[in-house]
């Protein structure tokens, strides 16, 4: 309130700048834009103050926007240890703007499994004459009914976020499936 009280009388950039900072502390976001917006018409160089919006618009999830000003200021060529920070910054802001995720799984097993082939036990099959006839006959592995089996898995899943962050996800899921019997 005292800052408000003197930018009535007389706002300098170090009252403006005080103005925006105290509102963003208070949570009066849109007042801080408007400050830090105001102070960067006057002077695009203000790269504090530009840093300060970005923080602003960072803290309230407008993610877009907080990047581009991180942008301006890294564009600048800043001391190398702010440019650390604001390289943190996007870093943070990408994890949290992701909208692809993607996860893997392998496994190796074994199983006693009763259907190995799906054909008969017999060891030769007749064919109807109307389907070219004749008499196939079956190997001992192809009639196998059962037998233990040797099972690799791999599958892996793609969700793409559709909507607001974690809310409604897209799921692709590919998945491959091998077996070996003796």
């Amino acid at each position: 309130p005292i800052f408000l009280e003197i930018s009535d009388i007389v706002e300098t950039m170090d009252i403006a700048f005080w103005i925006g900072s105290c509102a963003a502390g208070a949570g009066k976001v849109d007042l801080a834009i408007s400050k830090f917006k105001q102070m960067l018409n006057i002077d695009p160089y203000l790269h504090r103050v530009r840093l300060e919006l970005a923080r602003v618009y960072f803290e309230n999830g407008r993610f877009a926007e907080a990047k581009v000003e991180l942008t301006k200021v890294l564009s600048a060529k800043p001391p190398e240890p702010v440019k650390r920070n604001i390289q943190k910054l996007l870093a943070q802001i990408e994890e949290r703007t992701k909208k692809i995720f993607t996860n893997f799984r392998f496994s190796v097993g074994i199983q006693r499994d009763r259907n190995v082939s799906a054909g008969p036990g017999k060891e030769k099959i007749y064919i109807p004459p109307d389907g070219r006839g004749g008499i196939i006959t079956l190997s001992n592995t192809q009639r196998a009914l059962r037998d233990w089996v040797g099972i690799i898995n791999i599958a892996g899943n793609i969700l793409y976020d559709i909507g607001a962050r974690r809310s409604w996800m897209w799921n692709t899921t590919g998945s491959l499936y091998q077996t070996h019997t003796k």
